[in-house]
């Protein structure tokens, strides 16, 4: 009897010296854990991020150059079968800064089927004062269930308050930029009764508020990762677009002065 209530204890011992032991990490576990401390260190940095920064911001100051000529403001005056009037380009918010505003489109989500939302999705980029710089670029998605007993209003905002381009050093070496302070910010009718004008600057304060990445208290990696890789996805999105903007300008450029020369 006494042998079994040894051997019982012992088993009890050694459980519990091996549920306190400490987890040995693989080799693997440990390079992913030094790649994601690395990455972190970096604050986000993505030189893809950066390239896209400049190509937008670049091409905004092209279209706002070629805009003060008549051959361009005027083009849709004059090229078509009939007269049309080319929509402002840039609008100004409350402080009458400027800003681009583009529609990315709304309409109905199956993504989490049954659930169905109705979905809108706007950005809105703040140009700098040179073409190599954007002062802000705001990311905005509004949803609604469409189905359900109880309707939630939800809208939720990217906001990178200091999107830089590629940052070369005079001996030619570049330096990716620090995308850490990209906030995220969350909103819900939960909160409020209060519409949510579709405009870059918002009246009301957000119900939740986090940035990408805090030193002390960092958000779990696959979530950081998340709002990174959703983040350039628009922004390939949004430099698409504009390119698009500037070729049709340039484009009805031509035809206005092809027209023009059309002597015979």
């Amino acid at each position: 009897m006494k042998t079994r209530v040894l051997i019982i204890f012992f088993l009890l011992f050694a459980a519990l010296r091996l549920q306190a032991a400490p987890k040995l990490l693989t080799m693997e576990e440990r390079e992913i854990e030094r790649q994601i401390e690395a990455i972190r260190k970096a604050g986000f940095s993505d030189i893809e991020i950066d390239n896209l920064h400049a190509s937008i911001s670049e091409n905004i100051f092209k279209i706002n150059k070629i805009l003060q000529m008549d051959t361009t403001k005027k083009a849709l005056r004059y090229i078509g079968d009939e007269p049309q009037e080319m929509i402002k380009f840039l609008k100004t918010d409350r402080d009458n800064k400027p800003y681009l505003e583009i529609d990315m489109g709304s309409g109905e989500s199956f993504w989490d089927f049954p659930k169905t939302y109705l979905y809108n999705a706007r950005i809105f980029i703040y140009p700098g004062a040179t073409p190599d710089k954007l002062e802000k670029i705001i990311m905005q998605f509004k949803r609604t269930n469409s189905n359900g007993e109880i309707f939630v209003r939800e809208m939720r905002r990217v906001i990178n308050s200091d999107p830089k381009g590629p940052q070369v050093s005079s001996e030619g070496k570049r330096t990716p930029n620090n995308n850490k302070e990209i906030r995220l910010e969350y909103y819900s009718s939960y909160d409020t009764d209060f519409i949510w004008p579709d405009t870059p600057t918002q009246p009301l304060q957000p119900g939740v508020e986090t940035k990408l990445h805090e030193e002390t208290n960092p958000l779990p990696y696959n979530k950081q990762k998340l709002i990174i890789l959703t983040y350039k996805k628009y922004l390939r999105k949004v430099d698409k677009n504009v390119r698009h903007k500037l070729s049709d300008l340039e484009l009805n450029q031509k035809r206005l002065i092809s027209k023009m020369l059309e002597f015979q």
